[in-house]
């Protein structure tokens, strides 16, 4: 690639000495650092600098003659060489699946790296034409691209090679992008291996598996070249073959709310535009219900109420009225499937939960409970009860836990239960989060977490109640009320149990934290267990981890050994904070996601929503988005 200046005064200085820097590294050599400096009336026309890290001498070995060559396709009858650009744009591949009947011989081979004999070839003809010895070293072939205009000069000297090929080379070289030439690789693009195949080496992987096991015993060493938990290498054999299979569009917004009602159907919840300034933009499809099996997304129009009539605004005009839908189609911001009894249930901003059965043919709504506000969440009893606890956005009785009736849903009894502090009249404390127990010992208890909320913001909220809250854990099926032994009365931002222990933990303000901690640590999480030498069955906490961020969106507890488990914040900062509780206090991992597709201006923690899934894998693998 030519470098040279087309004026008169211009003279080219090429620095192969490096003698300006020493080496980094023992044994080593600076790489070549050119410097291309035109001189124009006594000024620098160009100046280009080249990179001057630390390398090892650079020399390569030339194939011996006679020995086959180095290209895994050497029947080509060419070898193409894109620049590294474009082999990175080829890398990342479309965003789609590309149909391509046109071709019949797969791979498409694209790039062919050149070789240590290729470019000894080359120094060797250019020594040729330039009268000169050159080294056969890749610091020379650099300084010589800027010198002459070594593909024109090359030309059609390397078989199967072209002077654009050769420009392109040359064109990495000086960019300092041309890989290992005693690694020379070959890049082709080919078919996506089908559904038959994948199966295939599934199952051959399952075949070797089972084969070591029964060979090795439970070690899992020895055929297996490492120590292996067979249990896991399975499940995660299992794991890695999972492929998605069905992809739905056309909702009305972002989905809020999922849960399968069947091995081969999902039932989603979005949100919906709701406001007087954007009631244009609503449209039905805020809950869908997606067959897997047949492919259809098919839409439900029970979370809905008559428009309002809008009196300000550009949904005002009377044009605007006769163009929009008489209805307005509410958020679905929560969902739960209950698999004893076949029914699921949804809750909306419409402030109802609609109860549905699961039929041959699809799925009918069977009954609706209405509320007095926006009902943020519903979910079921695991415990083969039939109970639904549902939350809502009222100040007094904003818990309630139905009791389904099977001959008249729509009339099932429910007992309601309220925060016992005391607010006032434009603030007050809100169920923020609400969970079922999971371990066979604890799904008859539910654990309610409040957190205060003005009707204008937290401007209305006095300053000593802002990191106030409720902690609550209601025993159904004796109707009465669990103690907890401590942060009954912090700011409570999300729980979770433990999967089969009567263990649950929860996400709180801070408090209790020596002055020189309390400018790091925002939040806290705290493990509780059951004492039980007490006889009401009380929760003491036992454990207290400390975190960074300002607010806590999921929590996880996964199991690790007996008595001890992962714990997993995702915040909002982006961050998924990981502890082991068998190590103390002190985060484990600190789990970064990249910058949100949503720019903010100046905190991220309160313009960005955050990490809002985390999941764990039964391999222990950790999932997060």
């Amino acid at each position: 690639m030519s470098r040279t200046l087309t004026s008169a005064a211009c003279r080219t200085v090429i620095d192969l000495t490096n003698d300006d820097e020493p080496a980094r590294e023992e044994g080593a050599v600076r790489s070549s650092k050119v410097r291309v400096v035109g001189e124009v009336s006594g000024r620098a026309a160009v100046r280009l600098v080249g990179d001057g890290r630390a390398v090892k001498p650079e020399t390569f070995r030339v194939p011996a003659r006679g020995l086959p060559p180095g290209h895994r396709w050497f029947h080509l009858d060419a070898l193409p060489y894109l620049p590294a650009s474009e082999r990175d744009l080829i890398a990342r591949g479309a965003k789609k699946a590309v149909s391509w009947a046109g071709r019949t011989e797969w791979p498409l081979v694209y790039h062919v790296d050149f070789t240590a004999e290729e470019v000894a070839r080359m120094l060797k003809h250019l020594s040729k034409l330039l009268l000169e010895e050159l080294p056969p070293t890749m610091r020379c072939l650099t300084a010589l691209c800027f010198r002459h205009h070594v593909p024109s000069l090359v030309g059609d000297v390397i078989p199967r090679r072209t002077e654009q090929d050769v420009y392109n080379f040359c064109a990495d070289l000086i960019a300092g992008k041309v890989p290992d030439l005693q690694r020379a690789r070959t890049l082709s693009l080919d078919v996506e291996v089908e559904a038959g195949r994948r199966s295939e080496l599934q199952s051959s992987r399952l075949s070797s598996l089972l084969l070591a096991r029964e060979l090795e015993g439970g070690a899992g060493f020895g055929r297996t070249r490492r120590y292996a938990n067979f249990q896991n290498e399975f499940k995660r054999a299992h794991e890695d073959s999972l492929a998605v299979v069905a992809e739905f569009t056309g909702c009305a917004g972002d989905v809020a709310a999922v849960s399968w009602v069947s091995d081969g159907e999902v039932i989603c919840g979005t949100t919906a535009h709701s406001d007087a300034h954007n009631q244009q933009y609503n449209k039905p499809g805020n809950l869908l219900v997606g067959s897997v099996e047949a492919g259809t997304l098919r839409a439900l129009d029970h979370h809905r109420i008559p428009r309002p009539r809008v009196e300000k605004g550009d949904n005002a005009s009377e044009a605007m009225r006769q163009s929009q839908d008489p209805w307005l189609y509410c958020s679905v911001v929560s969902s739960d499937y209950d698999a004893i009894s076949r029914r699921a249930f949804t809750s909306s901003f419409d402030w109802t939960v609609k109860v549905w059965e699961m039929e041959s043919g699809g799925i009918k709504c069977v009954g609706t409970w209405h509320h007095g506000g926006n009902v943020n969440f519903v979910e079921a009893a695991r415990d083969g009860s039939g109970r639904v606890a549902t939350a809502a956005d009222v100040s007094s009785q904003a818990v309630r836990i139905y009791s389904l009736r099977q001959d008249d849903v729509s009339a099932s009894p429910y007992l309601a239960l309220s925060s016992t502090r005391s607010s006032g009249q434009s603030w007050a404390y809100f169920p923020a989060t609400m969970r079922w127990g999971r371990a066979p010992t604890s799904r008859h208890l539910l654990l309610v977490g409040y957190s205060p909320r003005g009707q204008g913001g937290d401007v209305d909220i006095p300053e000593d109640r802002r990191n106030t809250g409720e902690l609550m854990l209601w025993d159904a099926s004796r109707a009465v009320r669990v103690p907890v032994l401590a942060a009954t009365t912090a700011n409570v931002f999300e729980v979770a149990w433990h999967p089969t222990m009567c263990r649950f933990i929860v996400a709180t303000s801070p408090s209790g934290l020596p002055t020189e901690k309390q400018q790091r640590v925002r939040t806290q999480i705290r493990i509780f267990q059951q004492d039980l030498d007490r006889a009401d069955g009380a929760y003491s906490e036992f454990q207290k981890l400390d975190c960074a961020a300002a607010d806590i969106n999921e929590l996880t507890m996964m199991p690790n050994s007996l008595r001890h488990a992962y714990v997993t914040a995702g915040c909002t900062d982006g961050i998924v904070y990981v502890w082991d509780t068998a190590q103390g206090d002190d985060v484990l991992h600190l789990l970064r996601h990249g910058d949100p597709l949503d720019d903010f201006s100046h905190d991220r923690e309160k313009e960005d929503t955050g990490v809002k899934f985390t999941a764990w894998e039964t391999t222990g693998f950790l999932s997060s988005a």
